[in-house]
């Protein structure tokens, strides 16, 4: 207790902390906790408190009960489903004809109303003059504006149009949805608006239409494959963390997390990242296990423990005097030494046991009170049973006309509120009927909430409803659905679960899918593939005629999407080939095989991938005869863009460009609104294996039509990653001002969309940009920031390569042990994480700064270790990059062979990637060589040539460094002035940009005087 109460008063003064308290069930973790509670509470801490359910199915539990009433919104919106929150019909003259609004919607004032009505009418008249034809007939027009937060769909009919407002996500169906509700509008209406004389009652039957087109709900699971997961739970951890951090900015925090061993894997990942990034704050948080971590609490613990951000503590047993001043506690009177020993003797130093053997021994007669002191009756023995029997036993001790009402406890779950027991329970009173059990400690009442007195208790009550439970669970369940009262997903999860303990399996099969639905929209993926496998088995358990066919492979289907997106490949390979089991040929079949062979290449077999492509396309064979833009034309369309992406990603870009234009081709007369995303998808590889092969120009045209279509859906990261690829490819070409303006648009974009790591990984180019253009103090404010973003998420591998950038750096401005110690930590971080492509930038960067400090044997040692990893990726840049480094360390070490070798080879390879930066350098190196083998035309020829390209891209630094060697060579052949000249225009640069070994280079090549 010394040391937690020492932490405690160290989380005061603002230096955060977690304990990890382990111990066997029953070993007083909770009892230590709340006597650290009370402790906490005297001290001005607001406490917090959170735990793990047994069974519980609900994602984010520990933190949802931690912060109820604490948060102005849920911790965890759902956007599980999108609907209209209202609709207009509209004449063509602008009165309003009909309108509709959600209950439970946003209240718009009159004024809101107003504008927007007036928004949608601009929008029609001005922009759109023809949604009328010249006869008052249907027009066309764009169908679709943005009015404050609001989206605003439009459809038009004869005489009239429909506008639909969404205040939340929009599903590709609903304008289909507007344009069918105008079609019937207008035929049922049509004449009634043409020649509309005011009167009301001629148009009121449109407001039931529109009421009916109100009362649909679309899911919004469309994009589940394109999910960022990182970057939408970031979100859902960064809303905690801030009403956290608010909270610890007034008053000191006390979070508990009771029972981690239950926890669910969101709520564990959620609670290292809140550990990691309340340490400058004043919370202690004091999180409780069963010993034995298993599992992602065991990953969890170990990723806490590898960061440094948590202490652990092991409770051992009590000893023997311990468990002797406990036991005369309990009993009001003191112990005799042979009733003490064979206490001690029995309970394993377990306080939960002590307190069962002591209850067992009075129930049963054993002990008994003898001259003040409690003593064992005459041949009498303790229980010889174990904590569980004992607690077992005490129950079934119980008035049998209460076991009921603790049945039913015993199902909802170890913690519940009371009106979840009253809706179970169905009769009256149901406070009474739980009573006898809170009286007796068996269930304790806080509030509205009933817990059971301790976790073993619950277990042992659950263990004693035995086969009685599938008919509990089956009522708790039906309870809560009618208490639902028509809005069943607030209670989704725990319907579903309790349907699926029980034996209605039709029910356990419809709220299991709808439970899966919202976990997937509440970013819960692990929930969500729970939920599925649960309702695939209760279909599995149904007749034949209640289990349709498309009903379980849309289930597969979506299991396979979430275990995609979370990494259980083989769960997805599984579920995919499952739905292609059920359909011999067809559409249904090939999408199946072309997702089996897209997971493939995620987990790197592309060569499987491709033959799975092959299979997919095998399943369209002998339906020629389909239609240009149909379902089978269009998965051969995806097939192709697929197959493409996985080509791309074993280097064979030319093949990938002619599967992705094939497949673009096929879809491009689709009347699927998804096949504009996956065309997009097309130009998307087309534009990288353009890139990755030097085609720049090409490249950059792909990116720009990729671009266009996420502006027109409004998907920000998407828009991110197009401006972060336009931002590269300028840099390739040396042109830093331009990259960095897209850099700052796809950075725009990455914060408006919450995308933390897409945010640092932005900022870390834009460092890239500054630093190429020698603005060192706005590269290290930038990789700073990016840095403290990817220790905030834990990226070990984003924070390597930002570190490895700070030493470039030190390295520029002459800190040479500095930089090599930075690369070498950086290095530690990149082979941790086994990140190969990172490990391959460190052994380049500590070969640099070895060469730079004369350890040139060293030098070529890392650029060999380097150049072996370059090679087995084959990507071009990084050889060339690897070549030109290695070869200014031969060319130092006196070896001007190999040093024009590599100079020459890395100048071509850096062209045909279109590495601009890299190519200009080998310029200069092939410069250097031939300056010092005498050949002064080409030296001459080759530093012209590179300072040219160097100074038109902005590469200022590296132009003063050309600058300094070509002046070098002008000195020698008697052109001192102009030599002098280069020399001041250098050392210039190199002072101005704290450059310090390369400006005493320059000084000492001027001498004195100049």
């Amino acid at each position: 207790m010394d040391r937690l109460t020492s932490l405690l008063e160290a989380a005061r003064s603002g230096h955060g902390i977690t304990v990890i308290m382990s111990g066997g069930a029953g070993a007083g973790k909770t009892r230590l906790v709340d006597a650290l509670a009370d402790i906490a509470a005297e001290g001005g801490f607001i406490a917090l408190r959170g735990s793990g359910q047994p069974r519980s199915v609900t994602p984010y539990q520990l933190f949802e009960d931690a912060l109820a009433g604490h948060l102005a919104e849920p911790l965890v919106p759902s956007h599980a489903m999108t609907r209209f929150t209202e609709l207009f019909a509209v004449a063509r003259n602008g009165v309003l004809l009909a309108q509709a609004r959600a209950e439970g919607g946003m209240v718009v004032d009159t004024d809101i109303m107003a504008g927007m009505l007036t928004a949608v009418q601009s929008f029609v008249s001005d922009s759109f003059g023809d949604m009328a034809d010249d006869n008052g007939g249907a027009g066309t027009g764009l169908r679709r504006l943005e009015y404050r937060n609001r989206k605003i769909l439009i459809e038009y009919g004869d005489g009239f149009y429909l506008a639909g407002v969404i205040e939340g996500d929009e599903h590709g169906s609903m304008q289909e949805a507007l344009a069918a509700a105008t079609t019937r509008i207008g035929a049922s209406f049509g004449e009634a608006i043409r020649s509309w004389d005011g009167k009301m009652d001629r148009v009121s039957g449109i407001e039931p239409e529109l009421g009916a087109l109100l009362r649909q709900r679309w899911r919004v699971l469309r994009s589940i494959r394109d999910l960022n997961l990182e970057a939408e739970r970031l979100r859902i951890y960064d809303r905690g963390l801030k009403a956290l951090q608010s909270m610890a900015s007034e008053n000191p925090l006390f979070i508990v997390a009771e029972d981690l061993h239950w926890a669910d894997e969101a709520s564990l990942d959620m609670l290292l990242y809140v550990a990691r990034n309340l340490q400058a704050s004043g919370a202690m948080i004091v999180g409780t296990m069963r010993s034995g971590p298993l599992g992602h609490l065991q990953k969890t613990i170990e990723k806490m423990r590898a960061e440094g951000i948590c202490e652990e503590l092991r409770l051992g047993g009590l000893g023997e005097g311990d468990v002797r001043v406990m036991a005369e506690g309990l009993l009001g009177g003191p112990l005799s030494d042979d009733l003490s020993a064979a206490i001690s003797e029995r309970c394993e130093g377990n306080p939960l046991f002590v307190r069962e053997l002591l209850a067992s021994g009075r129930r049963g007669g054993a002990m008994r009170l003898e001259e003040g002191r409690w003593a064992l009756r005459a041949g009498a023995t303790l229980s010889s049973s174990g904590i569980v029997e004992l607690i077992a036993a005490r129950l079934r001790a119980l008035d049998a006309g209460w076991f009921h009402a603790l049945d039913t406890c015993a199902c909802l779950g170890r913690e519940f509120h009371v009106r979840d027991f009253a809706d179970a329970w169905g009769g009256e009173d149901a406070m009474g009927a739980i009573s006898p059990l809170l009286e007796r400690g068996i269930l304790q009442l806080s509030g509205g909430n009933v817990r059971f007195e301790h976790a073993l208790v619950h277990e042992a009550a659950y263990d004693f409803v035995g086969g009685r439970r599938s008919s509990y669970h089956g009522r708790i369940a039906a309870g809560m659905e009618a208490a639902a009262t028509g809005d069943a997903d607030k209670a989704v999860y725990d319907i579903a679960n309790h349907y699926a303990r029980s034996d209605m399996q039709g029910k356990a099969a419809e709220f299991c899918e709808r439970a899966g639905d919202r976990a997937v929209a509440e970013r819960a993926v692990e929930r969500a593939t729970a939920f599925y496998e649960s309702a695939l088995a209760a279909l599995g358990q149904l007749p034949e005629e209640a289990s349709s066919t498309a009903r379980r492979h849309s289930l597969l289907e979506r299991l396979g999407d979430v275990c995609t997106i979370s990494g259980r490949f083989g769960r997805a390979l599984s579920a995919f080939e499952q739905v292609a089991a059920m359909h011999p040929v067809g559409a249904v079949k090939a999408r199946a095989l072309r997702r089996r062979a897209e997971v493939m290449d995620k987990q790197g077999k592309f060569d499987q991938a491709l033959k799975e492509f092959e299979a997919a396309e095998a399943a369209l064979a002998g339906k020629d005869g389909a239609a240009p833009g149909g379902e089978d034309e269009n998965e051969r369309g995806s097939i192709s863009i697929s197959q493409a992406a996985v080509l791309m990603g074993k280097g064979a870009y030319d093949e990938a460009i002619r599967f992705a234009e094939e497949g673009i081709a096929l879809l491009s007369v689709s009347q699927d609104p998804g096949a504009e995303m996956e065309i997009a998808r097309g130009w998307n590889v087309v534009g990288v294996s353009c890139h990755d092969r030097g085609d720049i120009e090409r490249a950059m045209r792909n990116y720009e039509k990729v671009l266009g279509v996420w502006q027109k859906f409004g998907d920000q990261i998407g828009m991110a990653k197009a401006y972060n690829n336009i931002g590269l490819i300028h840099y390739n070409k040396g042109e830093y001002a331009p990259s960095l303006a897209f850099m700052e648009k796809a950075l725009e974009m990455n914060e408006a969309a919450g995308d933390r790591q897409g945010t640092a990984v932005t900022r870390n180019n834009m460092g890239i940009s500054y630093f190429c253009m020698g603005e060192y103090g706005k590269a290290r404010e930038q990789w700073e920031k990016c840095c403290a973003i990817f220790e905030a998420i834990g990226d070990q591998q984003g924070l390597g390569a930002s570190c490895n950038n700070v030493g470039f750096m030190h390295q520029c401005q002459g800190n040479f042990e500095m930089a090599l110690a930075t690369h070498e930590k950086a290095l530690r971080m990149r082979e941790k994480v086994g990140d190969r492509r990172g490990v391959l930038g460190s052994y380049n960067s500590i070969a640099d700064a070895y060469r730079d400090m004369g350890h040139l044997e060293r030098a070529l040692h890392f650029y060999e270790e380097a150049l072996k990893i370059a090679r087995s990726l084959n990507d071009l840049s990084d050889l060339a990059v690897n070549l030109c480094g290695r070869g200014e360390a031969e060319f130092l070490a006196g070896d001007m062979n190999k040093a024009s070798a590599d100079a020459s080879e890395a100048h071509r390879l850096a062209k045909e990637a279109g590495e601009r930066s890299t190519e200009l350098k080998s310029l200069r190196l092939q410069g250097v060589v031939a300056r010092e083998r005498g050949d002064c035309d080409k030296a001459k020829e080759m530093f012209e040539s590179a300072i040219e390209g160097q100074k038109s891209a902005g590469m200022v630094p590296e132009a003063a460094m050309t600058g300094y060697e070509y002046a070098l060579m002008l000195k020698r052949a008697g052109e001192t002035e102009r030599g002098v000249e280069l020399l001041r225009e250098s050392l210039s640069v190199f002072e101005k940009r704290g450059m310090r070994a390369l400006a005493e280079k320059c000084r000492a090549a001027l001498g004195p005087g100049n």
